[in-house]
C-alpha cells in the first residue's frame, strides 16, 4: 500500500482519472469480455488435471471454485485463494485430499513455468528491442534461466528422479499427517475430559487409520502424475491459451488508454509484473505490480500516470472482478457437487 501510494503521489491524479474515464470504451469492453473467458480456461485447465486422478467435477462447479479461489486472493498476501479451492474440493465436493491438493499444485506450477519462459523470453530479447542498455546487465540471468528449466524438464522425464521426488513429498505428507493426527488427538484429550465417552486407544487406532488410508491415497496420486505425461499436452495447450488471452487483455487496455506499444513488447513485459504482483507481501499484488509496469513501460516512452492506470484496469478486470463474481458464489454456496447432483 505505501509502494502503491508513493506512486500516486509522485503522478499527477487528475491525469489518472482522466486516464480511466477517457479510455476508449470499445477495447474496454473487448478486454473486459476477456476475463470470463480465462476464468473458463482456468476451470477447464482444472478439470483436465483432475481427470487424471479419475475425478470427474463438473465446469460449472470449477467455473465458480476458481471464482471463489480468487475472492480469497485478492484479500490475502499469500495467494491463500489456490488452498480454498483444493479445500472445497475435498470437503464441498468429495475429491480426495491428496488428489486436490496435488492437481492445484500442478496448476500453480504450470503457470510458474509459463512465467519464466516469458521473462526469459524477455531477458533475451530486451537489450536488442530497447535501445536503452539496462537489461544488458543481466543478460546472464537468461542462459541461467534457460539452464535451470531445460535441466528441469529433463529431471522429469527420469524415472529415478520422480521415484525419489515421490519418496520426498510422501515423507514430507506424512509428517504433516501426524501433525494434523497430533492436533486431533489433543483434542481428544481435552474432549475425554469433559463429556466424551470414546475410548482414548480407540480413537488413536482410528487416527493412525486415517493417517495410512490418506498416505496411500497420496502415494497413488503421485504414481498418477508419474505414469500421465501424454496426458499433460492437452493441458499445456489449453495453459498456452489462457496466458496468451492474458496478454492480449493487457494490450487491448493500453490500446484503450490510447497508447501505441508494440504487442511483443507487452506480452514481453507483463510476466515480470506479474511476477512481482506474486511476491507475498501486498494484496494482490498492489504497490509490486504497479511499480513494475510503471517502470518498464516508461522504458517505451509509456507516462507513469498511464502505467498506474493500467494497472488500475488490470487489477480490476483480472481480479477484483472476478473477485465480486466469486463473493457472490460464495455467500449463495455456489461450488459443490452435491448441490447439483
Amino acid at each position: 500500500m505505501a509502494i502503491f501510494g508513493i506512486l500516486i503521489a509522485m503522478s499527477d491524479i487528475s491525469e489518472i482519472t482522466s486516464n480511466l474515464l477517457n479510455s476508449d470504451p470499445v477495447y474496454i469492453i473487448l478486454a473486459l469480455f476477456i476475463t470470463p473467458l480465462t476464468m473458463h480456461l482456468r476451470a477447464i485447465r482444472l478439470h483436465e488435471i483432475l481427470l487424471i486422478h479419475n475425478e470427474r467435477i463438473p465446469l460449472v462447479i470449477l467455473n465458480k471454485l476458481c471464482y471463489v479461489g480468487f475472492l480469497f486472493g485478492v484479500i490475502t498476501p499469500s495467494r491463500a485463494g489456490d488452498f480454498i479451492r483444493a479445500y472445497y474440493l475435498t470437503k464441498e465436493n468429495k475429491v480426495p485430499y491428496a488428489h486436490s491438493t496435488a492437481s492445484i499444485f500442478i496448476d500453480r506450477i504450470l503457470d510458474l513455468i509459463t512465467l519464466l519462459l516469458l521473462v526469459n523470453l524477455a531477458l533475451i530479447h530486451f537489450p536488442y528491442f530497447l535501445e536503452n542498455d539496462i537489461f544488458r546487465n543481466f543478460i546472464w540471468l537468461s542462459p541461467a534461466i534457460t539452464l535451470i528449466l531445460i535441466l528441469f524438464l529433463y529431471m522429469l522425464t527420469r524415472e529415478w528422479f520422480l521415484d525419489r521426488t515421490i519418496n520426498f513429498l510422501e515423507t514430507l505428507f506424512r509428517r504433516l499427517i501426524k501433525k494434523d493426527r497430533y492436533m486431533k488427538d489433543r483434542h481428544t484429550k481435552n474432549r475425554d475430559v469433559g463429556e466424551m465417552a470414546l475410548d482414548r486407544e480407540e480413537g488413536r487406532i482410528a487416527l493412525d487409520r486415517e493417517e495410512g488410508k490418506i498416505s496411500r491415497e497420496f502415494h497413488i496420486t503421485l504414481q498418477n502424475l508419474k505414469n500421465s505425461k501424454k496426458r499433460f499436452l492437452p493441458i499445456i495447450f489449453i495453459n498456452t491459451v489462457l496466458w496468451f488471452f492474458i496478454l492480449l487483455q493487457t494490450q487491448l487496455i493500453l490500446m484503450a488508454l490510447g497508447e501505441n506499444v508494440d504487442i511483443i513488447f507487452t506480452f514481453l513485459a507483463i510476466p515480470f509484473t506479474i511476477l512481482a504482483a506474486l511476491i507475498p507481501v501486498t494484496l494482490s499484488g498492489l504497490g509490486t505490480r504497479d511499480a513494475a509496469m510503471v517502470a518498464l513501460f516508461s522504458l517505451v516512452g509509456v507516462t507513469a500516470s498511464k502505467s498506474i492506470s493500467l494497472a488500475i484496469i488490470f487489477l480490476f478486470m483480472g481480479q477484483l472482478l472476478p473477485a465480486l463474481i466469486g463473493g457472490y458464489f460464495y455467500l449463495k454456496r455456489e461450488y459443490s457437487k452435491r448441490e447439483h447432483s
